[in-house]
């Protein structure tokens, strides 16, 4: 009886070692975006069908009194075991510049599309992501108040 104990604990141990988590479950970084799409308003989404391995069409929509301003930097996330965690940039490649577009006024939805299949990650699979960017609101010249917007897309390839 001793020994079927511990021969099914060692089979126990073993299989427990032979289950690995894959590297994004454990390489990743999580989300930085605590709280998301709180500016109201103002929403980001996804263009229909633009979803892809390549890139994504978002259109930012301000519908609240403010002018609101966004650069071009952007984050690209998966979700992971119901977890956002940040896809990794290849090589250190990135958005080093920090290009500030012209404010978006009352009424108006900017459209833009990113465009990701060049390096800038590896070729992405099928999965849940979301792209976060940041939104401001300026109070005064220097002042001003950051918002995080997510737009979630399926890539299904």
């Amino acid at each position: 009886m001793k020994l079927h104990i511990i021969v099914g604990g060692f089979i126990v141990l073993l299989l427990t070692g032979c289950i690995s988590n894959s590297d994004e479950d454990t390489d990743w970084e999580p989300t930085n975006a605590e709280e998301v799409n709180q500016l109201e308003g103002v929403s980001m989404t996804v263009k229909e069908g633009s979803g892809s391995t390549t890139g994504v069409t978002v259109l930012i929509k301000n519908d609240s009194d403010q002018e609101v301003r966004h650069g071009k930097p952007y984050v690209l996330e998966k979700k992971i075991n119901d977890e956002w965690y940040r896809v990794p940039i290849m090589n250190g490649l990135g958005d080093f510049t920090d290009i500030g577009y012209s404010e978006l006024p009352t009424g108006s939805v900017y459209e833009r599309e990113t465009i990701w299949g060049s390096g800038k990650y590896d070729p992405l699979e099928n999965g849940e992501y979301r792209i976060v960017k940041d939104i401001m609101v300026f109070k005064q010249s220097r002042n001003y108040d950051k918002y995080d917007l997510t737009a979630e897309f399926e890539i299904n390839e």
